[in-house]
Formats: C-alpha cells, structure tokens, sequence
C-alpha cells in the first residue's frame, strides 16, 4: 500500500524531485544550446552568400536576356524601356550593374541558384562547398563573355581608376566595392606570373581599367617606384606582361653642415634616410660615424634621383662625394670594378674598401671601449674588457665586418647568444648579447662583409641592450678601432685612364659646390 502523501503539495514536491532526477546533466544542455547556435550561424551564412552570390550573378543574366532575340511586337517597348538617361557629372566610379525584369525573369541557371539550392538542402553539401561551385560556375560564365578583339581596342576605350592598395584589401574585395566580379579576381590571381596579385601590399598603387558597359579591361600593380604588372585582355582570356615607367634620370648636388647629427644635416637639405645612409657605407672603411663626428663636419653629394614627369620616384646613387671630418677631406668616386659591379675609389684610383668594417652596428653609440682594466658593470669586479660595445635598441641589425665563415654560433655563458666568424687563417670576430640569429645562419654558413648576422639584444651577462665585438689576431684579442687594415685591390690598370677623366669631372663639380679648401686624407 503507497503511504506516500497525497496531498496537492506532496504531489508537487513528488513530481519536482522526478524532474529534477530525470533532467540532462548541465555539460549535455550547454552542448545542445552550442549546436543549435552553431546550427543558426551556418543558416546565416548560406543565406548571406546566396544573396551576396545573387547580386553578382545579376550582369551574367543581364547579358543573357539582352542576348535573346526579341519579337517584333515587343521592340518598341523595348527601346522605349532601355532608352538612355543623360548621365551626371563623371566621377571615377564605374557605372552600376543595370537591373531589367528580362533579367529578373531569366530560368534560375545562374550562380546565385546553385549556391542557394546547395545551401538550402544540407543534403551532402557544405556552405564552403556550394560557394566554391558557384565561383567556378562564374569564372566559366565569365570566360564565355565577348570580349574586345584586341588589346589596342580594348585600351582605347578603358576609363583607368587610380587606387592605393590599404591594410586588408583583396583583389577579390576591391572588385566587389567597384561593382566588378569577384571571380574574376581569382582567375587573374591565379595566372602564371600574376601570383603576387593574391597578396597585395598597403601603400601600393593599383589600376583598374573600366571598359565602357562596365566590364574589366586592364590592370596594372606597382611592384616599385619604377617596375609595374600588367593584365590585359587578349580577347580570349588574359595576358600578364611586366613593364617599367619611362624614368628620366636628374643628377642633383647638395651639401650641408653638421650642427648636432648628420641626419639631421642631411634632412635639412632635403636628403632622404636611406641616402644618409648610403653616404656612411661609402667612408665606413675610413670613419666611424658613432663616434667620430663632431660639429662643423661637412658633406657634399653629386648623386641621380629618379623621376616620371613631374614625379619623384626614387633616389639613385651617390656619383660622387666629399666628407669632411677634423679638416680632413675624404673623397668618392663611383666607378665599375673588376667584376663589372659598382665601387667607390678616391680621386687618384684607390679602393676604399678595406678588410674590415670600422663598425659592425651602421649607426650607433660607443658604451666602453677596449681596456686591460674595468669595472663589470654585473660582476663589479675589476677585469679586463677585450672588445667595444655598442649601445642600441633590441633588434637593431648587425653586421659581418669582413667576408668570412661561421665557426661557432648559441649561447655562451656571458656572452650570451653569440656569434663567432672566421675571416681565413689569422682572424676572428666576435658579436655578443645578441637577442635572435637570422634565419638560415648556421655553424659553416658563408656570410658576405656588410651581411646581417644577428640582433641587438640583451642575453647573458647584460645590464641593457647592447652589442659587445671583439678583434682577435691569431688567437690574441686587439683594439678594434686601432688595428690598421689594407685597402682592396685599387682601379685595374686597362681601366686607369677612363676612370682618371671621369674622375676629374667629378672633382670639379665637388669643388664647385665645396670651395673651400681643406687637406685631402691619405
């Protein structure tokens, strides 16, 4: 006999416990509430691409109802429905897509159907799926559209839109905001030699030609201030060509003064950063220009700029230059070397290329020198310090002075991350506290005088970033900043004479521009 109460709250209590007894744990409704969620962003999705699919696929059905014959009784409403408008002002928009109830009518064989159907069914078939089919069916489409039949007809009548490529831009993207056909992006991305176009860098300039119903005829992608890809259409498809703007070459003069740094002196006279800095690699072999210069130092510089019309595109090289350090005049002539590459000689033909670069940091600041006695700044004990370092911010590169080998590379104790190069027989260098290693740099690689070999940084035994270098002759450490270097081989002799008349016009440009007289180094 059940003896359990019966009354209306005892049956209530009864029920509530069973519910709670018979509810799905916690974990099973989250991950219920997850799928259904899931389940209504995949529903959003499929019905965002049917329709952003469906707005592409209007100008296909477009194209195909005007294509159709029309019956007689119909054409004068027919020229009376598409009679044009007077257009407005001329913006460098393309024109619109035009809408017709032709093209609205159309049987459902376009894209826009096959994606939506894919979507709508779920029947074996992923929304990436049907949008990927719905592409290939547009590309197909749009291989099959009349095209000009050359390259000159079609050139002839493009409206050419100037646009500067910005962070998060696709070809794809940039398409669809100017009214042209998405696939028609992955196509040309995907032709030999048009690659580059899938991954498009900000700041970069970008042409679209528009054909005159609104269609693509042309583009054209700066690679640089000068080199450009271009697409044009062959009348069955693409063709991808490189060309290079008309550059007409200006040789300009300039000198300037030093009051507090040389990049300031050279910013003052209009002289961009990377032409300061070719102008330190010139003398590098001669002056260390972290810690050298000093006020009312002076530069002068014959060198070529790069233009298009009216439009700077870049800096050439330095012909020619004069640097005055402690009224002492150093002098550069660019000239071909005995492999045909470029390097500057003085005046009279000697090299000033030397074995080893003054500094393996191009612009920075001496922190401690070589001494047989200092104070560890972290020890604090007194002990020799057998190398210079160089003060700069994590990640300024360093350089190899000399052509060498890697003999040793990792960590060393108090040195940190290290690098160690073999330069022949007789010497070695030392670059210590790096933070990171080039990729590709390994124990045995060849590296080049100037090349990047690590990192400024702070590991081992460090108070602060900074590069410690080292100078070893046969195993026995020297002073960096007084070993005495031999200069590379000078002007061959079969090119002497050239050099000597090219030589002396230069000079007597640079002594125009820099009068006064000074004493020439060694």
């Amino acid at each position: 006999m059940d003896r359990r109460p019966t009354t209306p709250n005892g049956l209530f209590t009864r029920d509530l416990k069973h519910l709670v007894r018979s509810a799905p744990p916690a974990a099973v409704r989250a991950r219920r509430a997850r799928r259904v969620t899931a389940a209504l962003f995949t529903l959003a999705a499929a019905a965002l691409t049917g329709a952003w699919i469906l707005l592409g696929s209007l100008d296909p059905q477009r194209e195909a109802a005007r294509e159709r014959p029309t019956p007689a009784a119909e054409e004068p409403a027919r020229v009376a429905a598409t009679a044009p408008v007077p257009a407005g002002p001329a913006v460098d928009e393309p024109p619109a897509p035009k809408r017709s109830a032709g093209a609205a009518a159309a049987p459902s064989t376009t894209t826009a159907g096959t994606a939506a159907e894919a979507a709508a069914s779920g029947e074996g078939q992923s929304v990436a799926a049907a949008t990927r089919d719905a592409k290939a069916t547009e590309v197909a489409m749009a291989e099959q559209a009349p095209r000009p039949d050359s390259v000159e007809a079609a050139g002839a009548a493009l409206n050419w839109i100037t646009l500067e490529i910005r962070s998060g831009d696709t070809l794809g993207g940039i398409f669809h905001r100017r009214g042209l056909r998405p696939a028609e992006a992955i196509k040309i991305a995907g032709l030999k030699g048009a690659e580059i176009l899938s991954r498009l860098r900000p700041g970069r300039k970008l042409q679209l030609g528009i054909q005159s119903e609104g269609g693509l005829g042309g583009l054209r992608y700066e690679l640089g201030p000068v080199d450009y890809l271009q697409i044009e259409s062959d009348g069955s498809g693409y063709r991808v060509s490189r060309g290079q703007r008309e550059v007409d070459v200006r040789q300009v003069q300039a000198s300037g003064l030093i009051e507090s740094s040389l990049f300031k002196a050279g910013a003052d006279k209009g002289l961009s950063e990377a032409l300061v800095m070719q102008l330190t690699q010139i003398f590098a072999w001669d002056i260390d220009f972290s810690r050298d210069l000093r006020r009312g130092d002076r530069f002068t510089l014959i060198y070529e700029e790069q233009f298009s019309g009216d439009e700077k595109l870049a800096d050439g090289s330095i012909l020619a230059a004069e640097f005055v350090h402690a009224d002492l005049a150093y002098r550069a002539i660019l000239f071909e070397d005995t492999q045909g590459g470029p390097a500057y000689y003085t005046p009279d033909g000697r090299s000033l290329r030397r074995t080893f670069l003054r500094s393996p940091v191009k612009y920075s600041r001496i922190t401690s020198r070589f001494s047989k006695r200092r104070l560890h700044p972290v020890l604090k004990k007194w002990r020799a310090h057998k190398g210079v370092d160089y003060a700069g911010p994590t990640g300024t590169p360093v350089l190899a002075t000399a052509h060498g080998r890697v003999a040793q590379i990792g960590n060393q104790g108090g040195y940190g991350k290290t690098v160690v190069l073999q330069h022949g027989g007789t010497y070695r260098t030392l670059y210590a506290h790096l933070s990171r290693y080039p990729k590709g740099l390994r124990r045995g690689s060849s590296v080049r005088q100037g090349q990047v070999i690590g990192y400024i940084g702070s590991t081992g035994l460090a108070t602060g970033p900074h590069l410690h270098y080292e100078f070893r002759v046969n195993g026995v450490h020297r002073d960096p900043l007084q070993f005495k270097q031999t200069p590379a081989a000078p002007i061959h002799p079969e090119k002497r004479e050239a050099f000597l008349a090219h030589a002396a016009s230069l000079v007597a440009q640079l002594d125009a521009v820099s009068p006064q007289a000074v004493a020439l180094a060694d």
